[in-house]
């Protein structure tokens, strides 16, 4: 799902409701999130390390990334920020790609599934390279 991401693409250094997140959101991409469902996805965007804030007047990205919670079982939904993650300037390969998610958070992905999520991050802007020796960001973008 790409719910996640454009909660994440919303949020900036200003506090939003999660009604105005939603709200924001339906402009933006014509795409209907529900307010729970938009809670739901900014505390996995937390739980991954984002670092996104709240306060008494709504939820803001600020601040340097946490490092990502390891004690949860993250589901298939998780599974584009969680490439997100591990994906950096250096090359890595899809079989790199699900160690490392299978290492550092204890969720099980198969290559089809690396496959399919990459191409949503591209689909999203999220600026993926490729080469002969892997997929790459590179520049990190929040």
């Amino acid at each position: 799902s790409a719910n996640p991401f454009l909660v994440l693409r919303v949020l900036g250094k200003d506090p939003q409701t999660q009604n105005q997140i939603s709200k924001k959101i339906l402009e933006k991409w014509d795409a209907s999130i529900e307010r729970k469902a938009v809670g739901r996805h900014l505390q996995l965007l937390q739980d991954l390390g984002f670092p996104v804030q709240h306060c008494p007047d709504g939820y803001y990205y600020a601040g340097e990334p946490n490092t990502p919670r390891i004690d949860i079982k993250y589901s298939s939904s998780a599974y584009p920020l969680l490439i997100l993650q591990v994906l950096d300037c250096t090359p890595k390969t899809q079989t790199a790609i699900i160690k490392e998610i299978q290492e550092k958070y204890g969720a099980k992905i198969d290559r089809k599934a690396v496959c399919r999520h990459l191409e949503l991050l591209e689909a999203l802007g999220i600026p993926i390279e490729h080469d002969p020796n892997g997929y790459y960001i590179k520049e990190r973008m929040r």
